[in-house]
């Protein structure tokens, strides 16, 4: 299993971060941030600020559109790349799922869950690296400022603490 520890850039590696969409429609606070066009561009400012907090220089949109990325081929989303999914532990969701249900994130969905051996990346964040990927995170106001508006600083940092990916 490679380990994503975010030491990459750190170490001189070359990162660079795919982003498939630039998220026009998906607004925890339509008021503030109405969907379509005007939130793409606050979504592409936040994804700036947080690939600069975490030092990547290399970005490419993919430019799909906001929740249809299902319709693309994998091929064509990502040719001779590892595809690796957003996953949760059970013991992370056993954590952290209720805060996260309360909080409307999952929007009634299941969230996903894959056993830690099943991984094809884990890694814990601690330190520097964790205040390096709070900063980026941060950054994303839009997605995350009601998250932390309900749940506070602390549930934020301690669920940050782990990222895991399985395969397709």
């Amino acid at each position: 299993m490679w380990r994503a520890d975010g030491r990459a850039v750190r170490a001189g590696s070359r990162v660079v971060c795919v982003t498939a969409t630039r998220g026009e429609q998906g607004s925890a606070d339509e008021q503030r941030w109405p969907p379509g066009p005007s939130l793409a561009a606050v979504r592409t400012r936040e994804m700036e600020q947080a690939l600069a907090a975490l030092g990547v220089t290399e970005h490419h949109w993919l430019d799909y559109a906001d929740g249809h990325c299902a319709e693309v081929p994998g091929a064509e989303a990502a040719p001779q790349a590892l595809l690796a999914y957003a996953t949760n532990t059970p013991q992370w969701l056993e954590r952290f799922r209720p805060g996260l249900d309360s909080a409307g994130v999952f929007m009634g969905a299941e969230p996903p869950s894959t056993p830690v051996d099943e991984l094809v990346i884990h890694g814990t964040f601690d330190g520097e690296l964790l205040a390096a990927k709070l900063a980026a995170i941060r950054s994303q106001v839009s997605q995350v400022e009601p998250l932390i508006a309900a749940l506070g600083e602390d549930f934020l940092r301690d669920g940050m603490t782990e990222e895991s990916f399985r395969r397709p």
